[in-house]
């Protein structure tokens, strides 16, 4: 039986009202981290 392996990493979460600029946010910090960007 293999030993699971811990990972870590960073989930940031967004929210507010329509039109406050969560989707503009979201793509900047995404572009300044180098990381991915996806919509749930």
């Amino acid at each position: 039986m293999s030993t699971p392996t811990a990972h870590s990493g960073l989930l940031i979460v967004l929210c507010g009202p329509s039109g406050v600029g969560k989707s503009t946010i979201s793509l900047r910090l995404a572009s300044m981290m180098d990381i991915a960007y996806i919509v749930s």
